[in-house]
C-alpha cells in the first residue's frame, strides 16, 4: 500500500468508529429519552414594577417597594413549601425584612431582544431614561433575564380605575413573564437563588394548581352568590392550570395585604396611595408621569353599588342582593394597587 493510501486509511478509522458507535445497542441500559422543551411562567401577583433595561440585554428588575405602614405580606410557592403556610411579613419585632431573587439563565432559551408586552399594559407602561434601582427601598426584588412575553393572568378579577386624564383604565394586578425551557423533564435545572430563602425550583403545573387551590379554600367556603362566584372562579383557575398535555411550570411571587383586609374600604385608599406614591414615586424624573397617576381605583361602570361613578348609567336591572366582589384565588394578595411596566432607555 502506498503511503498516501495508508494515511487516508488511518484518518478514516476514528470517523468510522464514531459512526459505528452510534449504531451499537447496549441491551443492559435503556436509551436516554430525548429532552423536551417547555414553558416557564413566572407569576408576579400584586403591585410589582417591572423594569426592562434596554441597555443590558433587556434584563428585568421587578420589585415591590416597602409600603407606608409596612402592611404588606409576601408568599412564594415552590416544591419545598408543600404544607408550609408561612407568610413572610414586611416587618416584625426584629425590623423590616427584604427578599431578593435571581432567576439563573441555564436551561432557559433566553433572548437578546425586547420582550413582547401585552397591550393590556398600555396605560401602565412608562418610558424612562437612566433609571437606577434603589435596592434598600424594596420589600421584594427580582433580577430576571429577558422573557419572550410579558402578560397578565386571565383569571384576575376586573378592577377599574380612573387616571389623571379622567380616562377609565383596567388595573393590572399581576404580571406573567413567559420563558422557554430547554429540558422540561428536569425542572431542577431551572433555578432561582435567594440570599434569604436559598435555592428554589419551579412547580409543575399540577403542583402549581394544587398550591393555588389551597390558597383559595376560604373563598370557596362562602355561601350564596359569593360562594357560587368563588366556585366558578376556581373552575376558571382549574382550566387555566390544566396542562396534562402541555409542559408548563410555574414560579409564583405574591405580595398583598393580610386576609383581614378583604372587603375593607381601606383597600381602595391603600391602592391609590401605594400606586401613586410608591410605584410612580420610584421613577421621579420621568417625563409625563402625571398622566399616569390614578384619581380612583374603584370605578363602578354599571352602578352596582352606592357611590358609583356618575358618568355611567346602569344598562341592566339591579337586584336587591349585593353583588359579590370577586377576589383572586390567592386572596392573600388582595391589594388593588395596579402594577406597572417601565422601559429604561
Amino acid at each position: 500500500m502506498n503511503r498516501r493510501h495508508l494515511i487516508k486509511a488511518m484518518l478514516s478509522v476514528p470517523i468510522a468508529g464514531a459512526l459505528g458507535g452510534c449504531r451499537h445497542e447496549h441491551k443492559d441500559h435503556p436509551p436516554f429519552p430525548p429532552s423536551r422543551g417547555g414553558t416557564l411562567q413566572l407569576i408576579l401577583q400584586g403591585p410589582f414594577a417591572v423594569v426592562i433595561d434596554t441597555k443590558n440585554h433587556y434584563r428585568i428588575k421587578a420589585f415591590v417597594p416597602y409600603s407606608e405602614n409596612n402592611e404588606h405580606e409576601f408568599r412564594y410557592a415552590s416544591p419545598i413549601d408543600r404544607g408550609n403556610d408561612k407568610i413572610f411579613q414586611e416587618q416584625d419585632k426584629e425590623g423590616r425584612h427584604q427578599y431578593q431573587f435571581t432567576l439563573e439563565e441555564h436551561n432557559l432559551e433566553t433572548n437578546d431582544r425586547m420582550p413582547y408586552i401585552d397591550a393590556g399594559f398600555a396605560d401602565f407602561t412608562l418610558q424612562v431614561s437612566g433609571w437606577k434601582p434603589s435596592p434598600d427601598d424594596y420589600f421584594v426584588a427580582l433580577d430576571l433575564p429577558a422573557p419572550d412575553l410579558i402578560t397578565y393572568r386571565a383569571s384576575d378579577p376586573l378592577q377599574l380605575g380612573r387616571d389623571n386624564t379622567n380616562k377609565i383604565v383596567v388595573l393590572r394586578t399581576s404580571h406573567v413573564l413567559q420563558y422557554r425551557v430547554r429540558d422540561f423533564d428536569d425542572l431542577k435545572k431551572v433555578t432561582v437563588n435567594s440570599p434569604q430563602l436559598g435555592e428554589r425550583h419551579p412547580l409543575s403545573c399540577a403542583d402549581a394548581f394544587t398550591w393555588v387551590q389551597k390558597q383559595g379554600t376560604v373563598s370557596t367556603q362562602e355561601q350564596g352568590a359569593a360562594g357560587e362566584a368563588a366556585r366558578n372562579r376556581m373552575e376558571r383557575m382549574r382550566a387555566e392550570f390544566r396542562c396534562s398535555n402541555n409542559p408548563v411550570s410555574a414560579l409564583f411571587f405574591g405580595v398583598g395585604l393580610p386576609d383581614s383586609e378583604h372587603g375593607s374600604p381601606h383597600l381602595v385608599d391603600h391602592a391609590l396611595k401605594f400606586y401613586n406614591g410608591k410605584l410612580l414615586g420610584a421613577f421621579p424624573n420621568t417625563a409625563g408621569i402625571e398622566q399616569h397617576r390614578l384619581l380612583d381605583a374603584n370605578v363602578q361602570i354599571c352602578g352596582t353599588g352606592a357611590g358609583g361613578n356618575s358618568m355611567f348609567v346602569a344598562a341592566v336591572q339591579r337586584y336587591s342582593m349585593p353583588q359579590p366582589r370577586l377576589l383572586p384565588v390567592t386572596s392573600l394578595t388582595d391589594c388593588r394597587a395596579s402594577g406597572l411596566n417601565a422601559i429604561n432607555h
